[in-house]
């Protein structure tokens, strides 16, 4: 019978024995969670009293609410672990860094975490670690973006400045346009009749080259014609900017040099029998030509076409006593040409 007992009995208290292992487990768990909890609360409650967060915004992540029920946890690890084997995906922890400028929201890869804080990332040595909840709360109250550890490289962003934007060389068909960037960028100038230069037909020249400084020679103006511009230039990055709208007017053409110039002061020497010597002088600048001979037509003697207001010429091979007639002749820039005669007598 007492045997009987035994074996009845003995199941009973080894199965009691169990349960009271599991509700040991249970206890110890429960203990583990309410140390954490209390920790994160008092975290919690330490930045609930700070002052609002200010943070420029790095880049957005998921944040993933943190049940603390274990096993509404095992169940979402499970399916996170699931999901991270199919979208090579990585668990985050999240930590709260304090600033001079104000405070930021950090996410972390978990493993980065592991072991001796001396090796985590320089970004959270100082910071606070939070809850998941108490990070996703935060960010709700405050709109702070979590930004990663890692920040996206941000380009460039700010286009160049122009300044020293002037025109030059200005001319009744051409004008040079001139500015400079305070970074390498390119440069392309619009401009034409209209106003703004941009409603109607314009013309554009453009250097793709980065550069500092830009130059365009513009050509095939028309003379006396008020033209307006405007200038762009885009860095590496093509940001761009664009000037304020310009203007210049391109002088008047010369008028056109249709008169001759006058021959004055004309003189004929006879040196000796068979030399003499013949000058005049012009109004303008022009070259001089000079014919001689006993009859016509007159043999060419002189040209100097080197353009002068004086002319002078020297006759040699000539004959005595014998009269010749001359042909003076001289011709402007323009190629107005102005002539008269002359005759010279050479002595015995």
């Amino acid at each position: 019978m007492i045997i009987l007992c035994a074996s009845i009995i003995t199941p009973s208290f080894a199965f009691a024995d169990k349960g009271s292992d599991r509700d040991r487990d249970r206890d110890r768990e429960r203990k583990e969670n309410k140390v954490e909890d209390s920790t994160h609360r008092s975290s919690d409650r330490s930045l609930a009293t700070t002052s609002p967060v200010s943070v420029t915004p790095v880049s957005s992540v998921r944040i993933e609410d943190n049940s603390r029920n274990q096993n509404q946890n095992q169940n979402q690890n499970q399916n996170q672990r699931g999901d991270d084997r199919r979208n090579d995906e990585v668990k985050l922890r999240y930590f709260f860094c304090n600033s001079a400028t104000g405070g930021s929201l950090v996410s972390v890869n978990e493993r980065a975490i592991k072991g001796n804080k001396s090796k985590w990332p320089a970004e959270v040595r100082g910071c606070i670690k939070l809850s998941g909840g108490f990070a996703k709360k935060l960010q709700r109250m405050t709109g702070v973006v979590v930004a990663t550890t890692t920040p996206p490289i941000v380009g460039d962003v700010t286009a160049p400045v122009i300044s020293l934007l002037s025109v030059s060389a200005l001319a009744p068909t051409t004008a040079t346009i001139s500015w400079t960037t305070n970074e390498v960028a390119d440069g392309e100038v619009y401009f034409g009749t209209n106003n703004p230069v941009k409603s109607g037909i314009f013309r554009k020249m453009e250097n793709k080259t980065l550069s500092a400084g830009h130059t365009f020679n513009l050509t095939g103006l028309t003379a006396s014609t008020t033209y307006f511009y405007v200038v762009e230039s885009r860095d590496g990055q093509k940001n761009k900017v664009e000037s304020a709208q310009g203007s210049f007017v391109t002088p008047a053409a010369p008028v056109a040099d249709t008169v001759a110039p006058t021959i004055t002061g004309v003189t004929t020497n006879p040196v000796a029998s068979t030399t003499a010597t013949v000058s005049w002088t012009t109004s303008e600048i022009a070259n001089g030509k000079l014919w001689y001979g006993t009859s016509t037509p007159l043999t060419l003697s002189v040209n100097n076409l080197t353009p002068s207001l004086a002319h002078s010429f020297s006759l040699t091979g000539l004959t005595a006593s014998t009269t010749y007639s001359l042909l003076l002749e001289s011709a402007d820039a323009a190629n107005n040409v102005a002539t008269t005669t002359a005759s010279v007598t050479t002595t015995n």
